[in-house]
């Protein structure tokens, strides 16, 4: 009997060791599978990471001035100069740039009329339009440096956004342009220039129904860089060429005259693009000197090849 009692005793602690090991395998596998869980789901996360930075490498670019580049990250971080594929602004408040635009448009009205003021003062003042006949060239080119170093302060320097140093360069900007248009228009009979005017005036409509329609003009600015680049090169070249050999053809003249016209347009139009808003390219609220500048130097610079164009009909 003691012998059958440590028999079933050491059975019995067998049984209790197996029993142990199986539940040991099973925690183990338990842990196991729960270990490959997580490893998944790491790989999973892994994979989803991944997916969201090759999203991430193709951001939307956004370009407006003396604020840089600025990346999907940056969405919502000033209104109205963010998008998506062409989207509308995530942030663009219709009021304020109502205002921005009112603005701009009133200034650019201002100047306008100080340049034509000035204008009609030379035409009926008799000395003032045989000093500019005579040597106007004299103050034309020194006019016409001005405005190309205006050009270069406005778009390369925060001078556009601060007071007063914006009101100097766009009172300078009306005496430039005053001067070089008294310059050019003394050479022309007054027909000429009501006509240029009027043409000036239907272009200029037509420019802002184009401005205020659904296509994004702005996407082509690249291009339209690149062409009147190119153009203006080929203006200079043409130029000098007709400096040097004193000769002068007034089908050449008329075609780049036209040619010209016709960038400046579509530059206009994009430039009414910018101001107005909710294009891919745009100016910020605080450009309103800048807006004015462009608006204002495209009208003018309109008029004056219309002034040309016609001259150069009336003669033939």
């Amino acid at each position: 009997m003691p012998k059958d009692k440590e028999i079933n005793e050491n059975s019995n602690e067998v049984q209790e060791n197996r029993i142990t090991e199986h539940n040991n395998e099973d925690t183990a596998n338990e842990r196991k599978s729960q270990n490959n869980e997580i490893h998944i789901d790491m790989t999973r996360l892994g994979d989803d990471a991944k997916g969201t930075e090759n999203e991430r490498k193709n951001p939307s670019i956004v370009v407006y001035q003396f604020y840089g580049a600025q990346n999907q990250n940056d969405w919502g971080m000033s209104g109205g100069n963010t998008f998506d594929n062409g989207a509308p602004p995530l942030e663009y408040d219709p009021k304020t740039r109502n205002d921005f635009v009112r603005f701009v448009f009133i200034i650019v009205f201002i100047m306008l009329m100080c340049t034509a003021s000035f204008t009609v003062l030379v035409f009926i003042t008799p000395d003032m339009k045989i000093f500019f006949q005579r040597i106007g060239l004299v103050i034309g080119i020194p006019a016409m440096i001005l405005i190309i170093g205006l050009s270069f302060v406005m778009s390369c320097s925060e001078c556009a956004r601060k007071m007063p140093c914006n009101i100097v360069c766009l009172v300078l900007a009306v005496i430039g342009m005053s001067t070089i248009v008294s310059f050019i228009t003394v050479h022309y009979n007054t027909e000429i220039l009501m006509y240029a005017m009027l043409a000036t005036a239907v272009v200029v409509f037509v420019c802002i129904l184009l401005a205020c329609s659904n296509f994004d003009f702005t996407k082509w600015f690249i291009y339209v860089i690149v062409i009147s680049t190119a153009f203006s090169v080929i203006v200079m070249i043409v130029g000098v060429t007709t400096l040097i050999t004193n000769t002068h053809m007034k089908s050449l003249d008329l075609g780049l005259l036209i040619v010209g016209t016709l960038i400046n347009v579509v530059i206009l139009v994009l430039e009414l693009q910018t101001i107005l808003g909710g294009r891919s390219v745009e100016l910020h609220e605080d450009d309103y000197a800048m807006g004015a500048f462009l608006l204002y130097i495209s009208i003018v610079d309109i008029f004056l090849q219309f002034v040309q164009i016609l001259g150069i009909l009336g003669d033939t």
